[in-house]
Parts: C-alpha cells; structure tokens; sequence
C-alpha cells in the first residue's frame, strides 16, 4: 500500500508538476499552523519537507521554461526562501 501512495504520488509530480507544488505548498502551510499548535517540532519538520519539495518543483520549472508562475513564486518567498 505504502509503494502504491508512493508511486502514485511521483506519477502525480511527473504529470502535472505546478499543481503538485501548489498541493504540497497548501500542505506545508496546513502542517505549518498544526505545528504552531503542538509541542515538539515535528509538524514543523513536514511542513519544511513539503515547502522544499514544493521548491525543488519550482526550481526544476524555472529552468525548463522562462515563466514564472507567480502564486507560486508568491508563495515560496513568503514561506521558504529568505
């Protein structure tokens, strides 16, 4: 089961990659306010994971093409960049 998430998960970023970044941005933030919440750092820790895949999309786009998703760059400054 955990294989199949997985490879369906990959399939996923290969397909449609903005939206993907998008669903991982949206998910970082989500771990990011539950994270806010509870004691310990391990929601914050996924969060930062979701963030960076989420970047790693973004990088790969931006080489491949010249334009610049803006809600996506928006978003990744506020979040992830410094």
């Amino acid at each position: 089961m955990r294989n199949d998430r997985r490879h369906h998960r990959h399939e996923l970023r290969l397909r449609v990659p903005l939206d993907w970044a998008m669903t991982q941005v949206e998910l970082g933030t989500a771990l990011m306010s539950l994270g806010q919440r509870e004691a310990g750092t391990a929601r914050l820790e996924e969060a930062v994971r979701a963030f960076q895949e989420a970047l790693q999309v973004r990088q790969c786009e931006l080489a491949q093409s010249a334009i610049r998703p803006p809600m996506l760059t928006g978003i990744m400054q506020r979040f992830v960049l410094p």
